[in-house]
């Protein structure tokens, strides 16, 4: 995973972050080599919150990452 997320990125079409129910010891190294924002170990299930194509805003505050849905992606 962690090289097909660098090819991804290295091409230009890769996350532009990566939002994690738990930390994967894989991913989280290369998001870091990578300089690609990565969050994980939200309160709620993030799964169950945002869709793919919505808008989102991540909040670093004394350690802790809060994640907003700005906009709701919508086909047509």
């Amino acid at each position: 995973a962690p090289f097909v997320l660098m090819g991804l990125i290295y091409t230009g079409v890769g996350p532009l972050a990566i939002i994690n129910r738990d930390v994967c010891p894989l991913t989280l190294p290369a998001a870091s080599l990578l300089g690609t924002p990565y969050a994980h170990s939200f309160e709620n299930d993030p799964i169950q919150e945002i869709n793919t194509g919505d808008e989102v805003r991540m909040e670093l505050m004394n350690g802790k990452v809060s994640m907003y849905v700005m906009s709701r992606f919508s086909e047509g």
